[in-house]
């Protein structure tokens, strides 16, 4: 969550004050990371306590299928959806830049790191 975050700040940083079209969007899931990442952290801990070793361990109660679980799955999956979108968020920022095609190409290469 961490690194989404301060990636996406990286990149509003970035694009300075003009270019507000894409500077919102990268807010909103500057905010939604923080929401359900810090959900996910609060639902763990009333359903498992703050034993790090019952929550690590596949084979204690307190890791059941239900809505927990199923709310866990669903945070995971906007985790990769957002690092897609962080991937494909530096091609709408390189693409009008007024600099050379192999320029261009290195920027991108360069912030489209994050879908390692």
């Amino acid at each position: 969550m961490l690194a989404r975050v301060a990636f996406n700040i990286y990149m509003i940083s970035l694009l300075g004050k003009s270019r507000s079209i894409l500077r919102w969007p990268l807010w909103a899931l500057v905010a939604s990371q923080l929401i359900s990442n810090h959900a996910l952290i609060f639902t763990v801990w009333a359903d498992c306590g703050f034993d790090l070793m019952i929550i690590g361990n596949m084979n204690t109660t307190c890791y059941r299928r239900g809505p927990a679980s199923n709310f866990a799955h669903f945070v995971g999956g906007w985790n990769a959806f957002t690092d897609l979108l962080l991937t494909i968020a530096p091609a709408l920022m390189v693409k009008d830049l007024r600099t050379t095609r192999r320029a261009k190409i290195a920027a991108f290469f360069l912030l489209g790191l994050s879908l390692l």
